[in-house]
């Protein structure tokens, strides 16, 4: 009877249009669970954990981190998961849930060269040199030597014995030298493909593409997730939120992290074939 009663409490309050950020904190208060309680079961900092009961999502970055971190707060109090993620919708209907980092990174990915547009790029070159290489190697037309015909000499007519002498008349030959076409050696691109294993140790936005542009992984990472892609290299990467990134492996083997690319807590960088 008492869990009846429970899930009729919660689907009261919800009904009465209580916030998910009260109830989550009216249930970890029933529970005897302290902020630091839930952030150490969670590998999620305290002040997220403030924010989340406050209803300060705005606070929180994108909203796709506060869905995921509101299942996780709602699964860890053994609350309805569903029912938690309606009444943030229903209470934020405004909110964009594409996954956006934050708007200084979008404003660079816009002049930043793809792998994508660097495929593009080539393709068109190969294409003008092949069609010069063949246009070059088509013979041009040439003017003919003009032939000049040898005039006959006529002499005067013996009285005794008349002869006519017929000079032959001897075409010259014009000979053309046929232009030997060189055929294009056709272009030889190497496709190699790379293995990526990314292991994580809290929520983070991830974003993996390979050399065409193709979409490798696309999501949400979570606590102790393993994910493991492959692709034509060199691969793009982005990790929303870096300092929820364990360790990642390229081969099977560990790559370290270009720091430098980092601005706050995005990271973006490119993987290569490794030596």
């Amino acid at each position: 009877m008492t869990k009846e009663i429970k899930k009729n409490q919660e689907t009261n309050d919800l009904n009465n249009e209580v916030s998910c950020g009260k109830l989550l904190s009216s249930e970890r208060q029933a529970k005897d669970l302290s902020i630091k309680d839930v952030a150490r079961e969670l590998r999620i900092d305290s002040s997220i954990i403030k924010k989340l009961e406050n209803d300060e999502f705005q606070l929180i970055e994108a909203p796709v981190f506060v869905k995921g971190y509101l299942r996780q707060y709602a699964g860890l109090l053994g609350l309805k998961i569903d029912m938690v993620i309606d009444s943030y919708e229903k209470n934020h209907p405004d909110q964009s849930y594409k996954p956006i980092v934050n708007e200084a990174e979008e404003q660079i990915r816009k002049y930043v060269l793809t792998p994508k547009l660097i495929f593009i790029a080539t393709s068109v070159l190969v294409i003008i040199l092949i069609g010069w290489a063949i246009f070059s190697a088509i013979p041009q037309d040439n003017p003919l030597p003009a032939i000049s015909n040898n005039q006959a000499v006529y002499e005067e007519p013996n009285p005794v014995v008349e002869e006519v002498v017929d000079e032959e008349i001897i075409e010259p030959v014009s000979e053309i030298d046929e232009p030997e076409i060189i055929e294009p050696n056709p272009v030889v691109e190497e496709i190699a493909e790379v293995k990526l294993k990314v292991n994580y140790n809290g929520a983070c936005w991830t974003e993996i593409y390979d050399a065409f542009g193709n979409v490798l992984f696309y999501d949400l990472g979570n606590n102790d997730q393993d994910v493991v892609v492959s692709g034509v290299a060199p691969l793009d990467v982005l990790f929303g939120a870096i300092d929820q990134v364990n360790n990642i492996k390229v081969d099977d083997q560990d790559f370290a992290l270009p720091i430098t690319s980092r601005r706050g807590s995005v990271l973006r960088f490119e993987i290569a074939i490794l030596e």
